[in-house]
């Protein structure tokens, strides 16, 4: 099915933005850069700064699963597509937004 001519652009640039985001997630989360960036060495923060990180996850993964699943099954129906990775990019932003407001609290 065509594209409508609502956006003009390819999905694979929204899809690329929340892969995008994904990855800036999991660096902040899992990789360490948010307990460095709000936490020097004091482990009472880093241990706080993980219970941001739960918080988090409940965001991320969902994000993480309806970016997948949307880019395999609606890639043929652009409107469902569009509306999924909109949501996708919401989630992704709410779990990092949790991520530095959880940090910026503990400062």
């Amino acid at each position: 099915m065509r594209r409508p001519p609502r956006w003009g652009i390819s999905p694979v640039l929204p899809a690329s933005a929340n892969l995008l985001l994904a990855v800036l997630w999991i660096f902040s989360a899992a990789g360490g850069w948010g307990g460095d960036a709000f936490c020097t060495a004091d482990r009472a923060c880093l241990d706080d700064y993980r219970r941001a990180v739960e918080l988090s996850v409940a965001l991320a993964v969902p994000a993480g699963i309806f970016g997948v699943l949307g880019w395999l099954l609606l890639r043929d129906h652009p409107q469902e597509l569009d509306t999924l990775l909109l949501l996708t990019a919401a989630l992704w932003i709410a779990a990092g937004a949790i991520l530095f407001i959880g940090g910026y609290l503990l400062t």
